[in-house]
């Protein structure tokens, strides 16, 4: 940092007051060594030096300077842990001043400003002519005594028992970019902003009407942050930084004292204001009662009791608010490494009517400034809610400044669309049947079924169907047997007027027996084991495809039920999820931001489906293409699992487009000899799991096609966002993208 004097322009003193400081305190002489591969301490004796003085044009030739200096490697073994410049700048108020690089080794922030009080003291004799006597000295030896004897006595024991409590259970981990995984180097940038003077002042007004500290306040508007990007967490930790000084003498000592503490809260949605503020007061209170463990300690006991992959915080905060006494302006600057993905530091320590924010990110977490900027206008959002009202509960608050709401949830999420096509599902496919009767609907081993046969089959079962009592918004359950017959009894429900439910024929007999009841099905397709249920079921490979192949009438609109999908549900139980044809027909259509018009190529022929047909990802595979006039190659289950029978298929076809999971594609790509079949594709759609960048480059390295990243619950029709993987020339960001319309 630097440490600018209003007055103390004369250089020569400012030189023989630095060395007075050093000869006093005995921290700045400490030295390290290496004796038989340990490292040692010692303090040298005292030598005077002569500090190099820079000259500066301007306040700008100097910060570039400064910014540096203040990354320059410091060698550690058999030398001084400082580097010290005297600057002078032309034409500024301030124009003498002192730079200084210490190593956290021998100074803390406090030692900082001590320095410039020392300084200022020792000029101003210089400047009356009064010579120090010299009698005085701080001797950093005591501390480590006094921290000798701490660790051998009843106090250290007590702290131990109190941490070991604090971490019985394992602790959660508090993220503060989601997503993302941890980072791995600390190299950082910092990102320097003032509070306006205006909302200093309210805080401070603030903090003495409700009797409590600003440190206290802001701390509680991290919490409060972190909880609602951490909603599952109950507790919720940061770093943060005690003095650590426990008598008047260590607080004239410059050193290492200070104390890095994690700090953790517990909070409930439905705390008020005024109950996270008492909390943050208590939490406060016991890490001032135990801050002398080392925390080092602290994270070796965690490690050894529960063996967590990640650190006990990931934000750090500190609140610097001791006051130089001086006339000094001290700026401070980045050494460009933060050992945590965060640190914000607030400084009032020159008395200003501000605070001064110092925030340090690790550029392997945050892609950018910017992102720093939007957590502070965040954290600004907490603040302006505290301050107009105490009473607020945690799950109230909301964290997202209005210009960010309006881009998210207005801009961003603009997916409003006013469907024109009326017809339903089942009358789009109709259309198409109608317009090429010939081409290729449907490729299923040796089969190949046009538009026209495949409308007549599912025209013969829909028939039957609504003979058997099938009509408006009845649920028919089909047991997802992999072959050409599952695609029209698809189709068939729809025409007789029911909604299809996909069922595994590996399901234990009670969850397909819940589905049944749950749905009130009277009619199911497929070999169900239903004998204690009243339910007629169609033997669909016994069955007349002639029975009567003659168009049916239409009874459904798009409001009615298309598909019923079971997930597995948050409470043990399935869940039933209803899809009405409006939303199918939004999903598969193409419009300006949908999945057809986004992940689908206008020249493409045919769909590659492998997806086990219980998913609702298999609603792309089937009838998204049926809708558009595109061919469906369904592989069998065979086909499904094993490259080489898949890279064979697609050698006779050429299908163009390919959807799966990235589990399924890590596994079908593993024979190196078989990778072929990736070349064929235009689009390959991956979603539904975690999708790599690993995993990308290896789909990259031997296809053409654009690769995909889709997400969506099933409640949303299958996809709610799409993002094109390496559109982006420059890099590869595997993210979710951005929202269809849906």
């Amino acid at each position: 940092g630097a440490i600018f004097y209003e007055n103390n322009g004369r250089l020569e003193f400012l030189q023989e007051a630095l060395n007075e400081v050093i000869r006093k305190q005995t921290s700045m002489r400490l030295r390290f060594r290496e004796v038989d591969g340990h490292i040692q301490q010692y303090v040298t004796e005292f030598k005077r030096e002569e500090f190099e003085i820079l000259r500066f044009s301007s306040s700008r030739e100097y910060k570039e300077y400064a910014n540096q200096f203040a990354q320059t490697p410091m060698e550690v073994l058999d030398r001084a842990m400082y580097k010290i410049k005297l600057i002078y700048i032309e034409k500024q108020q301030r124009q003498a001043g002192i730079l200084m690089l210490m190593h956290h080794l021998i100074a803390d922030a406090w030692s900082f400003g001590l320095i410039a009080k020392s300084v200022d003291e020792s000029y101003q004799k210089l400047d009356c002519g009064i010579v120090d006597n010299g009698e005085e000295e701080y001797d950093y030896r005591e501390f480590i005594k006094d921290e000798e004897n701490y660790l051998s006595s009843p106090k250290y024991i007590s702290d131990e028992l109190y941490w070991r409590g604090k971490y019985h259970e394992i602790p959660e981990n508090t993220i503060i970019k989601a997503g993302k995984a941890q980072s791995r180097s600390a190299r950082a940038r910092r990102y320097t902003m003032k509070l306006p003077e205006d909302l200093y002042e309210k805080i401070e007004e603030w903090c003495k009407y409700h009797k409590t500290t600003p440190a206290v306040l802001l701390e509680t508007v991290l919490i409060i942050y972190l909880k609602k990007i951490n909603d599952i967490n109950k507790t919720v930790s940061i770093g943060v930084l005690s003095l650590n000084r426990w008598s008047k003498k260590q607080r004239k000592m410059t050193g290492t004292f200070i104390a890095t503490t994690p700090f953790i809260v517990e909070i409930n949605p439905s705390d008020t204001i005024n109950t996270i503020i008492k909390k943050v007061t208590d939490e406060q209170y016991n890490i001032l009662r135990h801050q002398r463990y080392p925390y080092s300690q602290i994270v070796s006991h965690v490690r050894k009791d529960h063996n967590i992959p990640y650190p006990l915080y990931n934000v750090l905060f500190s609140f610097q608010n001791a006051k130089t006494d001086t006339d000094a302006f001290t700026q401070w600057f980045s050494n460009g490494y933060s050992e945590v993905p965060l640190a914000i530091h607030v400084d009032n320590r020159d008395g200003e009517n501000t605070y001064t924010l110092n925030i340090d990110y690790q550029i392997d977490l945050f892609d950018s400034q910017k992102e720093i900027e939007w957590i502070i206008e965040r954290l600004g959002k907490v603040l302006e809610q505290i301050l107009s009202n105490q009473e607020l509960t945690v799950d109230s608050i909301n964290i997202l400044p209005e210009k960010e709401y309006e881009k998210i949830i207005l801009e961003f999420n603009n997916n409003s669309v006013t469907i024109t096509d009326k017809m339903c599902v089942h009358s789009l496919f109709e259309k198409q049947a109608t317009i090429k009767p010939d081409e290729i609907a449907l490729i299923f081993k040796e089969k190949v079924f046009t538009y026209f046969e495949l409308n007549a089959m599912a025209n013969s079962l829909a028939h039957y169907l609504r003979a058997k009592g099938v009509g408006n918004d009845n649920i028919v359950p089909i047991m997802a047997v992999r072959d050409w017959r599952m695609i029209v009894s698809m189709i068939a429900v729809l025409k007789a007027g029911g909604a299809f439910m996909m069922v595994a024929p590996d399901y234990p007999k009670e969850r397909i027996n819940y589905m049944l009841k749950a749905t009130s099905a009277k009619v199911c397709i497929g070999d169900f084991d239903v004998e204690d249920l009243c339910i007629f079921q169609i033997d669909i490979e016994r069955f007349d495809f002639n029975y009567n192949i003659m168009p049916i009438h239409n009874i459904n609109t798009i409001t009615d039920m298309c598909y019923v999908v079971f997930t597995s549900g948050s409470t043990g139980e399935p869940k039933a999820i209803v899809v009405e044809h409006k939303n199918v027909i939004n999903l598969c259509l193409k419009n300006s931001r949908n999945v057809y018009s986004k992940n689908i190529s206008e020249s493409s022929h045919m769909f590659l489906s492998v997806t086990n047909p219980i998913f609702d990802m298999y609603i792309t595979e089937s009838l998204l293409p049926l809708v558009n006039g595109i061919t469906i190659l369904l592989a069998d289950d065979e086909q499904c699992v094993n490259q080489k029978k898949l890279s064979g298929l697609c050698d006779l076809y050429e299908p163009d487009i390919f959807e799966t999971t990235p589990t399924k594609m890590k596994l079908l790509t593993k024979d190196s000899d078989y990778l072929n079949f990736l070349s064929y594709f235009k689009s390959i759609i991956l979603g539904g799991e975690s999708f790599s960048k690993e995993l990308y480059d290896a789909i990259k390295n031997n296809s053409e096609a654009k690769i995909y990243n889709n997400y969506g619950p099933a409640e949303t029709t299958v996809w709610s966002t799409i993002k094109e993987v390496g559109e982006n020339k420059a890099g590869c960001d595997v993210t979710v993208g951005k929202p269809i319309i849906n």
